[in-house]
């Protein structure tokens, strides 16, 4: 019986051991998990921040953009308003050019 005691001993303590192995190895795996999801969530941290300093920077050169748009387009209207002005200043002066040539004609 004692011998028998000792055998059930001896399971019951590499069973116990066992476990125990199994155990550590299951934290350490879930360790390991732990720490690659803590990385994947860094990456992701980071990637936003890059996504987002991408966009402002993106936003930037949108606004200057269209400031730019908007000058050209100003600049063509002043261009446009400045010929017509010049159209209308040559006939100003091309009418009583006309007329002088025209009176000299008589003459």
């Amino acid at each position: 019986e004692e011998e028998e005691n000792r055998r059930k001993a001896a399971i019951a303590l590499a069973q116990a051991e066992e476990e125990r192995r199994r155990r550590q190895e299951e934290e350490a795996r879930l360790a390991q998990l732990a720490a690659a999801r803590k990385a994947r969530e860094e990456e992701e941290r980071k990637r936003k921040e890059r996504e987002a300093a991408f966009q402002k920077e993106l936003d930037a050169i949108e606004d200057e953009t269209s400031r730019l748009e908007t000058s050209i387009n100003e600049l063509n209207r002043k261009r446009i308003d400045l010929n017509r002005d010049l159209k209308d200043e040559e006939n100003e002066i091309r009418v009583p050019l006309d007329e002088v040539i025209q009176q000299r004609m008589e003459l």
